[in-house]
């Protein structure tokens, strides 16, 4: 795999097929197709991509990578989330279940830190982000250097004030994808705005948009939910079913506690130092296993310190734009109704390097 420059003076990658050996010709051709323009400008890994959802179909997966806020750093406060995309080229082979560790995903972690496809930015109300964050409505467009949205991520706001993931849940959460069509448009800048009082979304008719913007207007092309009820992926799992537009079941994904393909214990203590795999199994309309996507501790190092989130993502083979899109929405729904979770949860317990602070009479002797 290498980098050449195209006649309009682009980068593309380029496979060596195989049986060709050192010193050998090989034509090739450039695709006529439009490109996604990588947020940094200097050449990176990815090749020319389709416009829409249509760019998926020239890789074999996504790595996402979200890093620590420094303002929540800081105040420990919910932010809004960012999210850097980096392709996994065709051809790239994965790891078994339970394999996928830091050491495989550090060349696709640098590439989404350094010089990503695609990056996306959470827009989300303040007061659902710090009191209410797992079940926060957003909007999260992703988007070249040049401003162009690919996708667009929406979410409504559905409190449930009995959740606790992986063993029940009293309410549905939903996420939608919309194709590039959608755009969000603010307030002009000579527009005055007067602060009002505003009531929380989730007491509201749910949106998924700021009071900053409009809805973004593409079509929907793929929805995921994770169903009210108990244990609903089986023992200690939880269920995330993708559908298209239509509302056909594409895949379910599997988020469970501990078992997973990879063993009984698969998901425990994961992802940290102890185990940094914590697989989502993925299984199709009839229940047969498909693979494993995976969101991965990014090492025993700084990168455990600034990096909230990675996961690799795997698309099936012959799987259709809309179907790999689905499973972005699945994994992030994941990651906001589970991981969202286990770090609030972290939080409040004192997680971290140096655990929790002594309570009050705990240094009396």
């Amino acid at each position: 795999m290498f980098m050449i420059q195209t006649p309009a003076g682009g980068q593309m990658q380029v496979q060596v097929p195989a049986g060709v050996k050192g010193g050998d010709m090989i034509m090739v051709a450039q695709p006529a197709v439009a490109a996604a323009v990588p947020v940094a400008s200097m050449p990176q890994q990815a090749g020319p991509v389709g416009s829409s959802q249509d760019f998926l179909m020239t890789m074999d997966g996504l790595f996402v990578r979200q890093q620590l806020e420094l303002m929540e750093a800081i105040t420990g406060c919910e932010t809004k989330n960012r999210y850097n995309v980096t392709p996994i080229p065709a051809g790239t082979q994965f790891p078994p279940p339970g394999g996928v560790n830091s050491g495989w995903t550090q060349g696709f972690r640098a590439q989404a830190g350094d010089f990503p496809l695609l990056k996306g930015k959470e827009e989300s109300e303040c007061f659902e982000r710090i009191c209410c964050a797992p079940f926060r409505g957003f909007s999260l467009p992703f988007m070249d250097s040049q401003g162009t949205t690919f996708l667009t991520i929406e979410r409504p706001c559905v409190f449930d004030p009995c959740y606790n993931p992986p063993l029940h849940a009293c309410c549905a959460q939903t996420l939608t994808v919309k194709n590039a069509q959608a755009r969000r448009s603010g307030y002009p800048p000579s527009s005055l705005r007067i602060p009002s009082l505003r009531i929380p979304s989730f007491l509201r008719t749910p949106r998924t948009h700021t009071p900053d913007a409009a809805p973004a207007q593409g079509a929907v092309i793929s929805t995921v939910e994770m169903p009210a009820g108990c244990c609903t992926g089986g023992c200690c799992a939880a269920k995330f079913i993708a559908k298209d537009a239509s509302g056909n079941t594409l895949y379910w994904l599997r988020a469970a506690a501990c078992g997973t393909k990879s063993g009984a214990c698969g998901n425990v203590c994961a992802p940290s130092c102890c185990n940094e795999a914590f697989d989502i199994d993925v299984y199709g309309p009839d229940d047969k296993y498909i693979n494993t996507s995976t969101f991965v501790w990014p090492g025993c190092n700084c990168g455990g310190l600034t990096d909230l989130s990675n996961f690799a993502i795997q698309f099936p083979e012959g799987s259709t734009p809309e179907q790999r899109s689905a499973l972005l929405a699945g994994m992030m729904l994941i990651e906001y109704t589970v991981n969202e979770m286990r770090r609030q949860n972290n939080n409040q317990n004192g997680g971290g390097g140096g655990g929790a602070p002594p309570k009050n009479g705990e240094m009396e002797r």
